[in-house]
């Protein structure tokens, strides 16, 4: 039969109205349409019957050629083809709904190869729902093991497109054999499948569909999620379902689809463990649970309503392999394949975390399918025999007492499984209220549509006290939850209360010790973010004493996390106990390849750099580290990723710049390989190291390039950058700016990026301000302030910053030198000021402290008594007393090893910091050829770091003539003033601080020129 163009968009169209009925109402349908319609009937009869066979090659099987035919005679796509700005290379797949090519961007834009998904030409208007579904589900989704969504547009016939990430890869199920993967490979590798459905899941997506083809495997061993095209949100309400999911709700894949997606019953996040279930069976055993082959929608059925899965040791051959899946591998798969959704488990991390037990040697937490459930699904299957012996085998087992006890077990799972099902439904609905803002009834729903996820989360937290009235257990679980939500964003203090709380709500019930274990560590890791290690501490310590019967490898996390917070308070050696106590345990553990022996390689890393004795082992011990952990999870993991930015920040830290700068740029090359050229958490991570590196000289080179390349990439995401990331970008930019000298550039930057970050930060960084986004941003701004003039303001931040980290850090009975720092900029503000009387005064108060006796943690570079005393100088240097001031400089000279010199931060005299104050006063007491030589070398240090008008630049040459004239060396001086007087010009609005020198150079010289010099 021949089918034209017209009539392919009827029965298209027809089609997609049948599909949207139950099932029950298209006979009626078909036998109601008149007219034209009336001569599809048949074929349309044929066509649903075909849909009733769920199958993935709908519209592709033999007994439909002829409209396959049709459909292809209309497929106008050609190598070479425009579709908006791609070219089309090749096909590379095909099926009833579109095609999939490679394609090109030719546009100008990022140049890249793409999978361009395509439908048929006979794609009619009302479907294109669902590629617009699957467009948003991709766009909120961004992990490593889930092909990316590039772009999306429309083609000039108004047809869609999708422009996803081109994996270049074979199935998964190809690739474990090609690659002749052991049974703990392929465990892996299916864990990298398995957390990419976890973080769906997080984000409420449910794939659907997962099976062999839709995981491709890259060549370098880096699975990846494709075609959520028939993915569902698990906010859709049952009530509101359209057309579009009532029709893809019916769309799977035999022998990989559950139970409940094949009758047609909603599918929550139990279906996709089923699938997964389905999908780790086969590539261990290879070959499915269940074979669906040519099967009815009918038997299909059948067969999940009364079959349980074999176990997977009985369908290999190899005896090797039947010992290594029996035990724990048949638990784990049974319960994951489990007919009810309720007795699965109960999310995809559980089952990763089960996987991982079995690969750590630990206890798995399932448990082996009861004789009494084997025996119910027998007596299902077989109830007419059953009843027939019913009354002799009831005899029997009262005879022998077993009838009551399995009855009570029976009871008894059964209530346990309901209250876990009621469990996770609360969890679920717990989870979609937090962003829920779409009840009509709420005459609050825009307001709220506009707050930011932070503030989503807190309002949804305030309200679990009351909902969970009466169900601690409940309570503890949604607190746990917030506060680990909380954690993640960064919001401390509220993941701090949410904790508390949990902890509360368990001591009401009878928790177990890994629940509040667990709650610990959140505990101790917002702690960390609030810089109150010292709590930290005492919190993880608390957390070991409760572990109790925990396995061996919870205790070596909880020694290794331990050693991280003892290591940041500079407590090495009880860091290294600590290190060897997790080494020791895991010790018991057959198998050291785990993700617990990576960190305590990682953290033996940090030890030996923080040591600062042999760089080469730390190096080597980190690369044995991230190894492993790219072994375990992929060589683009979240937690290889992780592992490489915390050891790149600690070579920066302490001193080895460029090994740090480069193993920054390898990892920010390999995440915008995984996530695109702008993604964000590069972007943000970029800016973090371009405000580390600007503090350690490497401007203009670095610096201000990177900042404005990303500010670039800001700008292309439009409205998608959060106003926190814009002005912490602006934050950075500006601060690098004023840091090389350009205070008037960096002051639009500067003035926009303050008042967002103390309003976004203030409610979460109040509990944090030693190094929370909104003081930083604070500390930042009141330095360009003073070097701007404007000293009441910086003075007013200064005395701000000062009491909020007093407050926090003199609580815990630690004197830190975070509390003084604020103070000395404060007194420096004073002096540039010229407010010489209030500077002294505030002076005597930080000497008061510093004599009291009280312990300082200090870093190596700052030390509160010689800042103190550079102060001091600087006073009698800004009064004239220059005689004084040299014997405070002898005191300095004397008490300070010439090695220490250079490393102590004084912020007294910028740029050239004491060497400059130890010049001038040689200037002005009658060693000026030393004075003289001491700043030329300090200009020459220092000129090529700062741009050219920088201000303070700009006063160390004014310094430099007045010393030259003192020398007796004219030319020299008219040199500098001449400079000295271009950088005032160009950049004028600067503190008084940086032009008095010139001034009085300029005086100097006049006087000497009208006494004819």
């Amino acid at each position: 039969m021949a089918v034209g163009p017209a009539e392919l968009r009827t029965l298209s169209r027809l089609l997609d109205e049948a599909l949207a009925l139950d099932p029950s109402e298209r006979s009626r349908w078909l036998a109601s349409l008149g007219g034209s319609d009336a001569g599809h009937r048949n074929t349309l009869a044929q066509l649903l019957a075909e849909a009733d066979r769920p199958d993935d090659r709908f519209l592709t099987r033999p007994g439909l050629g002829h409209l396959r035919a049709a459909a292809q005679s209309q497929a106008t796509e050609r190598e070479g083809m425009r579709i908006g700005p791609y070219r089309l290379e090749r096909q590379i797949g095909v099926g009833g709904m579109g095609s999939v090519w490679l394609a090109q961007r030719v546009d100008g834009g990022l140049d890249r190869a793409v999978a361009l998904k395509l439908p048929h030409v006979s794609w009619v208007p009302e479907l294109n729902a669902r590629l617009a579904r699957e467009r948003d589900i991709l766009a909120r989704l961004a992990h490593p093991n889930i092909a990316r969504l590039y772009d999306a547009g429309t083609d000039e016939q108004g047809r869609p497109y999708l422009a996803l990430e081109y994996v270049e890869g074979v199935p998964i199920d190809e690739y474990v054999l090609q690659h002749s993967l052991s049974l703990r490979e392929r465990l892996v590798l299916f864990k990298q499948v398995a957390g990419a459905v976890a973080y769906a899941h997080r984000h409420l997506v449910v794939h659907r569909d997962l099976k062999p083809s839709n995981v491709l495997v890259g060549v370098d061993g880096t699975a990846h999620l494709l075609d959520f095209g028939i993915a569902k949100l698990l906010s859709d309400e049952a009530d509101g379902m359209t057309l579009l999911t009532g029709a893809a709700g019916r769309m799977l894949t035999p022998g990989y689809a559950s139970p409940e997606q094949i009758r047609g019953e909603p599918v929550t996040v139990a279906a996709d463990v089923y699938s997964l279930g389905v999908l780790l069976y086969e590539m261990l055993t290879r070959t499915r649970p269940f074979h669906a082959t040519g099967a009815s929608l009918t038997e299909l059925e059948a067969a999940a309503a009364e079959d349980l899965a074999p176990l997977a040791s009985s369908r290999v051959a190899a005896r090797p392999t039947q010992r290594q899946l029996r035990g724990d591998l048949d638990t784990i798969l049974a319960k994951a394949l489990r007919r009810e959704p309720e007795s699965r488990y109960r999310t995809v991390d559980a089952l990763i975390d089960d996987l991982d037990r079995h690969l750590n040697g630990e206890p798995v937490l399932a448990r082996p399918d009861s004789g009494w459930y084997r025996a119910s699904r027998f007596i299902s299957r077989h109830r007419e025999y059953v009843v027939a012996a019913s009354a002799a085998l009831v005899a029997v087992l009262i005879g022998f007492g077993v009838a009551v006890e399995q009855a009570k077990r029976a009871t008894h799972e059964a209530q346990r499984a309901q209250a876990q099902a009621e469990r996770a439904d609360e969890i679920r609905d717990f989870v979609i209220g937090l962003f829920d803002l779409n009840h009509g009834d709420d005459p609050n729903k825009l307001y709220l549509r506009q707050l930011p996820t932070d503030a989503l989360v807190e309002r949804g937290a305030r309200r679990i006290q009351a909902r969970y009235e009466g169900r601690p257990a409940l309570r503890a679980e949604m607190m746990g939850i917030a506060g680990t939500i909380f954690a993640d964003i960064g919001d401390s203090s509220h993941a701090i209360e949410m904790v508390n709380g949990q902890l509360e709500a368990l001591n009401a019930t009878s928790g177990n010790d890994r629940q509040r274990v667990q709650a610990l560590r959140i505990l101790a890791r917002a702690q960390v973010q609030e810089m109150r290690n010292d709590l930290a501490e005492e919190t993880l310590n608390q957390a070991i004493r409760q572990a109790g019967s925990l396995p061996a490898s919870e205790h070596a996390e909880l020694h290794t996390a331990l050693a991280r917070v003892l290591l940041a308070r500079g407590k090495f050696a009880l860091a290294s106990d600590q290190l060897n106590r997790a080494e020791e345990l895991l010790s018991t553990v057959t198998d050291r390849r785990s993700p617990v022996f990576a960190d305590i390689l990682l953290h033996r890393a940090a030890l030996l750099l923080w040591d600062r004795k042999d760089p080469a082992a730390a190096q080597s011990t980190f690369d044995a580290a991230v190894k492993l952990t790219q072994d375990l999870t992929g060589a683009l993991s979240s937690e290889a990723i992780a592992k490489r930015q915390f050891f790149a920040q600690n070579l920066i830290q302490f001193g080895e710049v460029g090994a740090g700068r480069a193993m920054f740029d390898r990892l920010l090359a390999d995440m915008r390989r995984v996530s695109g050229p702008d993604d964000l958490e590069a972007a943000s991570l970029e800016l973090y190291l371009v405000q580390r590196l600007n503090d350690t000289g490497a401007l203009p080179d670095f610096g201000i390039p990177r900042i404005e390349q990303i500010a670039a990439a800001l700008d292309r995401k439009g409205s998608d950058v959060p106003p926190t990331l814009r002005a912490f970008a602006d934050l950075v930019a500006g601060t690098a700016y004023w840091q090389h000298g350009e205070v008037e550039r960096a002051a639009p930057l500067m003035r926009r990026a303050l008042p967002v970050l103390v309003e976004k930060q203030s409610n979460q960084d109040e509990g944090s301000p030693v190094f929370g986004a909104k003081y930083r941003a604070m500390y930042f701004y009141a330095q360009w302030a003073d070097d701007r003039g404007e000293h009441e303001e910086a003075t007013r931040l200064w005395d701000e910053i000062y009491r909020a980290r007093h407050a926090a850090l003199h609580a815990s009975g630690v004197r830190r030198d975070a509390i003084l720092d604020p103070e000395v900029y404060a007194i420096q503000s004073r002096i540039m000021a010229a407010d010489l009387v209030s500077a002294a005064r505030r002076l005597m108060d930080v000497k008061t402290q510093i004599s009291e006796g009280q312990p300082f943690v200090l870093s190596s570079r700052w030390d509160p008594h010689w800042e103190a005393l550079a102060l001091d100088v600087l006073i009698k240097v800004e009064s004239k007393q220059f005689e004084d001031a040299a014997r405070l400089i002898h005191q300095w000279v004397a008490g300070v090893p010439e090695t220490r010199r250079k490393e102590l931060i004084i912020v007294t005299f910028p740029p050239s910091g004491f060497a400059g104050l130890q010049a001038v006063v040689e200037c002005n007491t009658g060693q000026p050829k030393a004075g003289l030589a001491r700043l030329m070398a300090a200009l020459n240090e220092f000129k090529g770091q700062f741009a050219s008008n920088s201000p303070g630049i700009a006063a160390l040459r004014a310094r430099t003539g007045l010393c030259a004239l003192q020398a007796g060396e004219l030319p020299l001086a008219r040199e500098m003033r001449n400079a000295a007087r271009r950088a005032f010009n160009e950049q004028p609005a600067v503190s008084s601080f940086y032009k008095r020198p010139w001034t009085e150079l300029e005086q100097q010289l006049r006087q000497h020129e009208l006494a004819g010099g």
